[in-house]
């Protein structure tokens, strides 16, 4: 009679069909990863944006960084744009063509942004309203200004 060996250990066939499992999984695993990151990156430069907008507002209504309430309150206001340069650099610029102290932003890696010029005149507030579009691949995100002058993103 023959006796069979006790073999231990796996076969080729095994091995491969376990590696081949695992790549799969790590595929899915790295995608998924760099969409997640994309969509919180896209975000984070959406609210860099809608904190940009929110200044040119208050600079619209004659306030600055050192004004009060009551100061806003007697101002006649101005004419502030908020403009959009070379695809990621938005920039906030008075009627007299000056750019105020951190009037302009860059934004980060690939993402771009699209959309015509919002201007707000102060002190009513008053826009010329407009939607701005941030993407990053596939990826994308609306901001809105009304011609009342209030903003919102989606």
């Amino acid at each position: 009679m023959k006796y069979m060996k006790k073999r231990d250990g796996f076969t080729l066939i095994e091995m491969l069909i376990v590696i081949a499992l695992m790549a799969i999984m790590a595929t899915v695993f790295l995608s998924y990863d760099r969409s997640g990151e994309r969509q919180v990156i896209l975000i984070g430069e959406q609210a860099k944006v809608v904190a940009l907008l929110n200044r040119a507002k208050t600079l619209a209504m004659g306030g600055d960084s050192d004004s009060t309430i009551e100061d806003i309150k007697n101002s006649s206001g101005e004419v502030v744009t908020v403009s959009i340069g070379g695809g990621n650099t938005v920039t906030v610029k008075k009627a007299n063509g000056t750019v105020p102290s951190a009037g302009m932003i860059t934004l980060a890696g690939n993402i771009k942004i699209s959309g015509s010029d919002i201007t707000f005149t102060g002190p009513s507030l008053k826009s010329s309203g407009g939607n701005w579009t941030l993407t990053s691949g596939s990826l994308e995100t609306t901001i809105e200004v009304t011609s009342a002058g209030a903003i919102t993103y989606k």
